[in-house]
């Protein structure tokens, strides 16, 4: 038996914070699963990409929770209507590092943690420095054992999590993220097109090493173009260091945009800067759209982008090799057509969202299986 007794399984999913890859992996899961099995409840911020994707399904409901990238989830009244949520749900399904605290936690006191799915999106200890890796490393110890099942969006994400001693083999489940690959099947038209950045300004994604590498290149390309598409607490400061660097008439800034699809397929390339990455899926969105990818081999990202195949793969933190990457592409337009195709192809055999709901609807059917009843 995979569903309580004359209803659907009951799925919340917590999502915090509500900008970046997070919600857009979290409205895509929604969407996808299928609405006679599973009826969603989604507790995001109301500025969540999610929200305003979701707000249209009748079929799935949504719970505002704050949107800070800080403690201020933990408010009483926040925590008071998870509390709810959490009582109410056959599968409880966490997305990220504040997330899944807040929510294991409390499950943890209600004796429902069996219930917990919890889905890092790149682990917390990757975004600092040892001393900080380290606190998040304990912190993740101790909520493994409040956990049911961790999805991993990547091998490679699943393995640190296993050398850093969370949870134990038989907890993790692997299910790359997925995208509505219909989105992107417009024909790659970027032979002449600008290199493209697709992602938040923030310290993971490194904008300022973008930057360097695109002013270490524009001398001998003085042609051409980069335009980063996003927003985040380094835009201010990106918007400085390019005016500074004398590079306004050749760099764009265009803030968020609700029209990807249309950038990447008028885009030379699309490149990622990454200090570290789960499953990166801007990067599987370049590939849906067919134009090829340069990335740092971070994390799971080599799991998406095979270098030389789909895209060119450069080591992180290195300006001068993002540089000669970029570099390739924009002078060999045949050879962006041929990764890109690869790329296409490579995405929809391995990244559709059909393929990511399916996984993840396993382990919910596992997790209801094995719970104890409500």
């Amino acid at each position: 038996m995979t569903a309580p007794p004359g209803r659907r399984i009951r799925v919340v999913m917590v999502e915090h914070p509500g900008d970046g890859g997070v919600p857009r992996h979290v409205a895509d899961l929604a969407a996808a699963l299928d609405p006679g099995e599973f009826e969603v409840v989604v507790a995001c911020p109301p500025q969540s990409s999610a929200w305003r994707e979701l707000q249209a399904r009748p079929d799935i409901s949504l719970v505002a929770m704050p949107g800070d990238r800080d403690p201020a989830v933990a408010h009483p009244r926040t925590l008071s209507r998870l509390r709810q949520l959490i009582a109410s749900a056959d599968v409880v399904h966490a997305h990220s590092t504040i997330a899944g605290s807040l929510v294991r936690g409390l499950a943890r006191i209600q004796g429902r943690t069996d219930r917990c799915v919890f889905t890092p999106h790149a682990w917390s200890f990757w975004s600092g420095g040892r001393a900080r890796a380290r606190i998040f490393q304990v912190a993740e110890r101790r909520c493994a054992p409040w956990t049911g099942a961790i999805i991993a969006v990547s091998d490679a994400e699943m393995r640190a999590g296993l050398d850093a001693g969370i949870g134990h083999v038989g907890s993790y489940h692997v299910v790359p993220n997925g995208i509505d690959l219909d989105r992107f099947a417009a024909p790659w038209a970027g032979e002449d097109g600008p290199v493209v950045h697709i992602g938040r300004l923030a310290r993971q994604k490194r904008p300022d090493l973008l930057i360097e590498a695109f002013r270490r290149l524009h001398p001998a390309e003085p042609g051409c173009r980069l335009v980063l598409a996003g927003e985040g607490p380094l835009r201010g400061s990106i918007e400085t260091t390019i005016r500074d660097a004398g590079l306004g008439t050749a760099i764009s800034v265009l803030g968020e945009r609700d029209d990807v699809p249309a950038i990447l397929a008028g885009a030379r390339c699309l490149v990622l800067a990454s200090d570290y990455e789960g499953c990166p899926i801007s990067a599987i969105e370049g590939l849906a759209a067919g134009t090829p990818v340069v990335a740092t081999a971070v994390g799971g990202t080599p799991e998406v982008v095979t270098d030389g195949v789909t895209g060119l793969l450069v080591p992180p933190r290195d300006p001068d090799a993002l540089a000669a990457a970029i570099g390739a592409l924009w002078r060999d337009p045949v050879l962006g057509r041929s990764l890109g195709g690869a790329g296409r192809e490579h995405a929809r055999e391995r990244f559709s969202r059909d393929r990511m709901a399916q996984g993840t609807m396993q382990v919910y059917r596992g997790i209801v299986r094995s719970a104890t009843p409500r």
